[in-house]
């Protein structure tokens, strides 16, 4: 994949948030004994930079960069998936959006620690962020993800979603609320055909319909898509 380097218009950047609800049915991998809690922004970390798609920790250089969070949205504790499990990324503004990677990368960290069912997946676009995000802590992914780094090169195929009906909703939304966000201005609210139901189904469909809404994200404004699931 195509390595953007970072330029003097680095440092303004805007970010993608990826909140993923549905259950965790089974652990399948499970973190080091030395590892006290399992993080899906360093495990997101490790996954991307060793399928060469980010660049080192804090550097700038790649097709995004990861926020660190840190917290009880972002811990892979028990059925983290009940609540919301959510990742983010930022990357330059005069870059590609880079949705349809980011949520491949996603699908795979899922694919490899646990078996799951994704009832709703929200993928929200925020427009401008000034410089990275970054919440450091001691390091402890390198020994639990080396073995991963090694097995997924080249890029590999997340395992494929069933066929299910769902709902597409794409808003504008309060930026305050990440969790909860106040709905501004609807702009899409349809069910989409039966198709593969999968985050990088999910991420492929963002990508061929972003562009249609590219003025109102150059516009300042935060756009949602939000997926779900029918008949939960």
């Amino acid at each position: 994949m195509r390595r953007l380097r970072s330029t003097n218009d680095a440092h303004v950047r805007r970010s993608i948030v990826l909140i993923m609800r549905g259950h965790v049915l089974e652990h399948i991998r499970e973190a080091p004994a030395d590892v006290v809690e399992l993080d899906f922004a360093d495990v997101f970390f490790q996954m991307s930079h060793a399928l060469g798609i980010e660049g080192e920790r804090d550097s700038l250089i790649g097709q995004w960069e990861t926020v660190f969070l840190y917290d009880d949205d972002s811990l892979m504790e028990g059925d983290y998936l009940a609540s919301g499990l959510r990742g983010e990324i930022t990357y330059p503004v005069d870059a590609d959006i880079p949705v349809a990677p980011f949520l491949q990368v996603a699908q795979l960290v899922l694919d490899e620690f646990a078996s799951y069912r994704l009832s709703a997946a929200r993928v929200t676009f925020f427009p401008i962020q000034y410089g990275p995000v970054v919440r450091y802590r001691p390091q402890h992914a390198e020994e639990m993800l080396r073995e991963v780094r090694e097995a997924h090169e080249p890029f590999p195929e997340p395992s494929k979603g069933e066929a299910r009906d769902f709902s597409l909703l794409i808003r504008t939304i309060d930026s305050d609320q990440v969790k909860e966000p106040k709905e501004e201005l609807v702009l899409f609210d349809k069910p989409m055909p039966r198709s593969e139901w999968s985050l990088r189904a999910i991420g492929n469909l963002c990508s061929s319909m972003i562009d249609d809404y590219l003025p109102y994200i150059y516009g300042g404004k935060n756009v949602e898509f939000l997926f779900r699931k029918e008949n939960q």
